[in-house]
């Protein structure tokens, strides 16, 4: 049995620099909380954030650097939803392959604790890409467009919001 050192990087630690020696990655500098700390010892390092963005902001080689510039990937804008309803959806997730709906992924809230009595929080995926049409709606525009999806393949009532994030 083999262990490998991993480093993760969590959702509110900010990646300030990324340190290449001979084409490979040595070193990385995070900051969490305020607090910069520099780590060196790992075999991989998993991060969900922006690789284009991360490299552009390193020392890493000019090859590597053109190279990120020309990633294309998706991002996401997500709803939040809260209704004053229960059972908007059948299960923890549903996908939708649906080229006519506007989300790909709704999710349940895990914790029915975590709402007031009687309301159920769901979270709506919409992938786009940066700064296109969908990414650059106003919320309210975004909002209206999910629920009115929502309303075709889900038990929402539009009644019963109460209330709803973009993020």
């Amino acid at each position: 049995l083999e262990f490998r050192r991993v480093l993760f990087r969590s959702t509110d630690t900010e990646i300030k620099s990324l340190d290449f020696h001979e084409g490979h990655l040595k070193a990385i500098e995070l900051k969490k909380a305020g607090k910069v700390r520099q780590v060196v010892d790992f075999d991989y390092v998993i991060n969900t954030g922006p690789l284009n963005k991360i490299i552009a902001n390193s020392n890493a080689p000019e090859k590597i650097k053109v190279s990120a510039k020309k990633l294309i990937f998706r991002s996401l804008v997500i709803v939040y939803i809260l209704a004053k309803q229960k059972d908007i959806i059948d299960s923890q997730w549903n996908y939708y392959p649906q080229e006519d709906i506007v989300f790909s992924r709704i999710s349940k809230n895990f914790d029915p604790d975590m709402v007031p009595a009687g309301c159920e929080a769901v979270s709506v995926e919409v992938a786009c890409f940066e700064g296109d049409g969908t990414w650059n709606m106003s919320e309210n525009e975004i909002v209206d467009w999910v629920i009115s999806d929502m309303s075709k393949v889900t038990r929402l009532k539009t009644e019963k919001v109460i209330s709803t994030k973009v993020v």
